[in-house]
């Protein structure tokens, strides 16, 4: 789904909106007026460029790339009236695709204990990135085992719940650790849960994308330490200091390769796996790699087919 003609400047309208109604301090709109007198897109002010006052990238950030919490399997609005707009027609694909994502997490690590994101590919099977994987798993001989670490055994598991607020859980073992791919192949491990006791869909795999289409990156994004005063006001804004939960981050595609799609989603540590799925249709196309406020890379769908049928 390409976002409409114009969308850009519909929130850059919103925030001058909100100078105008004193919602946004007056600042912010010498940078919205700076990225209009330049003709920069939405993509380079992302990016860093143009330079723009200090404080006002974090603002434009949060309205431009939010995260919104989900509760009880519904994503919440966010501050941009034109994102809810465009989401909310396609509430029930993005609600589905979202209730097949989980956290997950580690026992018998001494330092970890949430490692990444995961999401539903099969009957009981579950795709995340490989660097999660390497947490908890180790080769053995053709296969995989459990890693050993300070002499015990370390297992995962995944809660496909995690919400804010929300104190349900839908937690389930990984029983076998189906592949890791190798340092030269894509970005991706396959895991086998135990015997599901609730109602979830596998997430569907859509095997093309394109720059501009509007996607959403699902997962747990966890706290990192700020590289500088501008990073850390960007996050404490988008994520409002509320971290290993649940969150819908939408964005669009940058570039879109055979061998990785780019993206402009919110995301942090934490992210890693997450289903970056298509906004009309709730389809995956593509597996979060590596987070980043601004640019994000990820591994195409077609590398997750391709997995999937090696291993059927």
């Amino acid at each position: 789904m390409l976002l409409p003609t114009g969308f850009d400047r519909l929130i850059q309208e919103e925030l001058l909106e909100g100078v105008r109604s004193g919602v946004l301090p007056p600042d912010v709109s010498d940078a919205v007026r700076a990225v209009q007198r330049l003709g920069a897109g939405m993509h380079a002010v992302l990016a860093g460029g143009p330079t723009l006052p200090p404080g006002t990238q974090a603002i434009y950030n949060s309205f431009t790339r939010p995260s919104m919490l989900v509760r009880n399997g519904a994503f919440e609005q966010c501050p941009s009236a034109t994102w809810n707009s465009t989401l909310e027609q396609h509430r029930a694909v993005l609600e589905s695709a979202i209730a097949g994502v989980g956290q997950i997490e580690i026992a018998g690590h001494l330092s970890l204990s949430i490692v990444g994101t995961g999401f539903l590919v099969g009957d009981n099977v579950v795709v995340t990135n490989r660097h999660v994987a390497v947490l908890f798993s180790q080769q053995q001989g053709d296969g995989f085992t459990w890693a050993v670490h300070s002499g015990a055994e370390v297992r995962a598991q995944i809660d496909f719940c995690r919400e804010y607020q929300v104190a349900e859980t839908r937690r389930f073992d990984v029983l076998d650790i189906i592949d890791v791919e190798d340092d030269t192949g894509p970005d991706l491990s396959l895991l086998r849960l135990e015997a599901m006791s609730c109602d979830v869909t596998p997430l569907r795999l859509k095997t093309s994308t394109n720059q501009n289409d509007a996607v959403a990156a699902i997962g747990y994004p966890s706290s990192v330490t700020p590289s500088s005063p501008e990073e850390e006001d960007a996050i404490e804004r988008v994520f409002n200091n509320i971290f290993n939960v649940k969150r819908l981050a939408p964005g669009v595609v940058k570039t879109a390769g055979s061998d990785s799609v780019d993206h402009d989603c919110s995301t942090l540590n934490g992210s890693s796996g997450s289903p970056v799925v298509d906004v009309e249709t709730g389809q995956v196309v593509a597996v979060h790699a590596r987070p980043a406020l601004r640019s994000n890379r990820a591994v195409p769908a077609i590398e997750l087919e391709r997995a999937l049928e090696r291993y059927a």
